[in-house]
This record gives C-alpha cells, sequence and structure tokens, in this order.
C-alpha cells in the first residue's frame, strides 16, 4: 500500500500521467533535485489515468485520517484521565455499593471481565453532605457522586472545589444568600484535598472557582470536567472527621 508521503509526491508529479504506458508496473521520477530517484509501484490491470486516481484517493483518505488524530489524542487522555478517577474511587470506597459502581463501570467499558457479585442492600451510594451554620456542603467521593454534587445540587453561584491537576472528589458549598465564610472556604478545600490522589501529602493545592464556570467534557465519563475564573487555596487534607 503505498504511504501517504508518496501520494503527495504523486499530486506534484501529476503532469507524469502522459507518460504512463498500459502495463507499466512503476513509475521512476525525481520529486527533488537534491534526492534521490524515488518508485511509485502502479497497478498494471489499470489505466495510467486510473493509477492516478487511486492514488489521489489514498492520498485523501490518509489526509482526513490524519486530521482525526488531534481529537483520537484528546479521547485517548480523557479516557485515561478517567481511568486514573476511577482508580482513585477505588482507594477511597468505603462500602460495597461504592466498590460495585467502579466494577460496574470498569465491566461496561470493556476493562473488567469477571463476574459480577449481586450483594444484599447493595445500590448506588449517595455524596456526603456537611452543615455548619446554616451552610451545606456537599463532597462527591466518587465519579458518579462527582457528577451528582455538581450538576445536580450545585447552582451556579455555589463554590466549587477540587484539588488541582489530580483526580479527586467535588465538592461544593451551597451558597444561600449570605457571604461564605473564608474559614468555611478552607474547611472545604480540605475535604477537596483529602478525597483526592494528593491525600498523603502534607499541604495541597485546590482550585475554587462557581459551579457556573464548570462544565461537563463532551464524550468524557461521569464527573470529568474543565472549569476556568479558578483561584487556589494550599490546605491540609483533613477528613470529615474533623469537621468542626
Amino acid at each position: 500500500m503505498p504511504s501517504a508521503k508518496s501520494c503527495a509526491k504523486v499530486g506534484s508529479l501529476s503532469s507524469l500521467i502522459n507518460t504512463l504506458k498500459k502495463g507499466q508496473t512503476e513509475l521512476k521520477a525525481q520529486y527533488d533535485t537534491n534526492q534521490a530517484e524515488f518508485a511509485i509501484k502502479l497497478n498494471p490491470d489499470l489505466t495510467p489515468l486510473e493509477n492516478a486516481q487511486e492514488y489521489f484517493n489514498r492520498y485523501n483518505k490518509a489526509k482526513r485520517a490524519l486530521e482525526d488524530v488531534p481529537q483520537l489524542i484528546q479521547d485517548t487522555r480523557n479516557e485515561l484521565d478517567y481511568l486514573a478517577q476511577l482508580e482513585t474511587d477505588l482507594q477511597f470506597a468505603a462500602s460495597w455499593p461504592e466498590i460495585d459502581e467502579i466494577q460496574q463501570v470498569l465491566q461496561v467499558k470493556g476493562y473488567w471481565r469477571g463476574k459480577t457479585t449481586k450483594r444484599i442492600g447493595s445500590g448506588q451510594s449517595a455524596p456526603l453532605k456537611l452543615t455548619k451554620d446554616g451552610y451545606v456542603v456537599w463532597i462527591g467521593r466518587n465519579s458518579r457522586q462527582n457528577e451528582l454534587v455538581t450538576f445536580k445540587h450545585g447552582g451556579g453561584e455555589d463554590l466549587w472545589l477540587h484539588a488541582h491537576d489530580v483526580p479527586g472528589a467535588h465538592v461544593v458549598i451551597r451558597f444561600d444568600g449570605r457571604r461564605i465564610p473564608e474559614s468555611l472556604i478552607e474547611q472545604a478545600a480540605s475535604l477537596a484535598a483529602y478525597y483526592s490522589a494528593s491525600r498523603n501529602e502534607g499541604k495541597v493545592t485546590v482550585d475554587v472557582t462557581r459551579c457556573k464556570y464548570v462544565k461537563k467534557i463532551k464524550g468524557a465519563g461521569p464527573g470529568m470536567v474543565t472549569y476556568r475564573n479558578e483561584e487556589t487555596i494550599t490546605v491540609t487534607p483533613k477528613s470529615e472527621t474533623e469537621w468542626q
């Protein structure tokens, strides 16, 4: 099969079509005077014009395939990021329902081929809900919970927190019209750090923005998002057991 490079050369040497003879199996030409002569394989069962058209068709196909590469690369990165999130989900799973959810996702995507275990009382897990001084804080501890926290429980003006550049929890502080205290933001950031791949770090950078600036990544798994207009805060990871 001719390469895209050979096809491109044929495009520049289309004027040589008239030199071809019926039954010819090879065309030798010099594309660049500074380079050696190269040979283009021909199908002797085709006419010169049909041979040229065959190469042009293959060139256009290769060109279209090349145009798809950036999206394929991005799709692969999204998938790797989602698998990294699922790995973090599994590390933090604290119940059979949470473990089962991860297993089911892996099965659907073809990464797990084991048998599904049906457990009594097993069902979908719920995000963690905390309250302080009337403020409500939601914490998603796996991908599906993250989706719920951000896009169902969260409103446009709510604060959204996530450990910077690592898989982890979506944390939302509901905005009820009152100013959200800095101390509460810091505590919520500590939770976002605790439920992240950076849990064991002494200090973790956490991004803070509004829910309205968080968008789903098209074609990516649940809870996979992009966001903007964030500010950062550095905190020590702390679990909800230290919530005051």
